[in-house]
């Protein structure tokens, strides 16, 4: 059991890292993977999948992956193949959250130092704005 819990985690992993664009980019590859490479379900039931998944709260491709682990592997598949989905977005944004904060504290210490355009900058944005709500 535990290969083939790894099979569907593995599985829908690389449906969430190998798309971009939302959840309605993840239908044909998820069509591909769950239909015609694996065999998890039939045309009709993941098209049934999609429908309900479009009209339940969430992603449809999160509601669509939990559907056919559950299929799979009862409740237990449901999850795995949920976290399989979600996870590769989850380590990107994560490792992008670093790099942002890294960023965000480098330009904290270099905008302390003062520089000639700051009160130049901050002196014409107010004028401007009067200058604007007065005409």
């Amino acid at each position: 059991m535990a290969k083939r819990l790894w099979e569907l985690f593995y599985t829908f992993a690389k449906v969430g890292v190998m798309t971009f664009g939302g959840g309605y980019a993840m239908l044909p590859i998820l069509q591909r993977e769950v239909v015609e490479n694996k065999g998890w379900a039939t045309e009709e039931e993941l098209a049934d999948w999609f429908a309900i998944g479009q009209c339940t709260p969430g992603v449809i491709a999160v509601n669509t992956a939990t559907f056919a682990g559950r299929k799979v592997l009862g409740n237990v598949g449901g999850v795995v193949a949920t976290l399989g989905v979600v996870f590769p977005s989850l380590i990107i944004i994560s490792l992008l959250a670093g790099v942002i904060t890294t960023f965000a504290e480098v330009a904290a210490e270099t905008s302390s130092k003062p520089r000639p355009n700051q009160t130049v900058s901050s002196s014409v944005s107010p004028g401007a704005r009067v200058w604007r709500c007065t005409m």
